[in-house]
């Protein structure tokens, strides 16, 4: 009796991680969908040196506070477009328990400039960060490629 609902229990439980980390790539892909429809005017990129250090954790409302750089990309088009809109189609992410100690964030704004649509935030190393303000883990390498994407804004 007591393995059948152990069973049952780790059955159900793995089965509402699962359905959470799609809702995760869900949120991406769906993000993905805006980029490409035209719905996202603009993009706001956060960046704290890597050699700076603080006593507090680097949320994601400290890294928009403290950032050491601030872009804003008014037009998609000044990006590659088509490498953003493929990552994040292929983004690879988990839930994650892990309070990353952010450095990089990318937040998107609607067509007519008056509301987020959605924010990414990266530590360090691109594996974990948050997406809006929940706690993920990034399987696949969403960071780099985002960052390369932001290298290629500031030229």
């Amino acid at each position: 009796m007591r393995l059948n609902f152990a069973l049952a229990f780790l059955l159900i439980w793995s089965a509402c991680g699962v359905s959470d980390n799609r809702v995760k790539s869900q949120q991406l892909s769906s993000l993905a969908a805006d980029c490409e429809a035209g719905r996202i005017g603009r993009i706001e990129l956060f960046h704290i040196r890597s050699g700076t250090f603080f006593r507090a954790s680097v949320s994601p409302e400290n890294l928009e506070r403290w950032s050491d750089y601030k872009l804003n990309v008014r037009s998609l088009g000044s990006v590659n477009e088509r490498d953003l809109i493929s990552t994040l189609k292929s983004a690879v992410v988990t839930t994650s328990k892990v309070q990353a100690y952010l450095r990089w964030g990318i937040a998107f704004y609607d067509r007519n400039d008056a509301a987020r649509v959605r924010t990414i935030y990266f530590e360090e190393s691109g594996k974990y960060g948050y997406i809006d303000n929940a706690a993920v883990c990034f399987e696949s390498d969403v960071a780099e490629h985002l960052k390369n994407i932001a290298r290629e804004a500031f030229r």
